[in-house]
């Protein structure tokens, strides 16, 4: 089974990283109930590294966790959520799925009430 990559803002959420997770399981949320295949690296790796004491922030720890499952996703969802724009480092820049991106990449906004993708 094929699935999306949602990509996300975390770091720099104006919220905290908390409210981020949370926010981005609402919308992970949506997506699966709407019948999406959907991967969110947020949802998966902010409970680990709280639990298990890892940096949430390092990214030379969390990228090469999530390059496998980025290699493999079909496409990207980007979810427009504040400072969406301006993620310091993301799955649209950082990876091969970048290069996939342009004719398999989807957006959605926080609020709707069925996503599209």
């Amino acid at each position: 089974m094929s699935f999306w990559y949602v990509g996300s803002p975390y770091s720099k959420y104006p919220a905290g990283l908390d409210e981020a997770f949370r926010a981005i399981c609402r919308v992970t949320g949506r997506l699966l109930t709407a019948g999406a295949p959907v991967f969110s690296p947020i949802a998966h790796s902010h409970p680990i590294s709280v639990l298990a004491g890892i940096d949430p922030l390092s990214h030379e720890f969390w990228l090469p966790a999530d390059a496998p499952l980025m290699a493999a996703a079909k496409g990207l969802i980007v979810v427009r959520m504040a400072t969406w724009e301006e993620a310091s480092v993301s799955p649209a820049r950082s990876t091969p799925l970048a290069r996939r991106a342009s004719r398999s990449s989807t957006w959605t906004r926080m609020g709707r009430s069925r996503p599209r993708c």
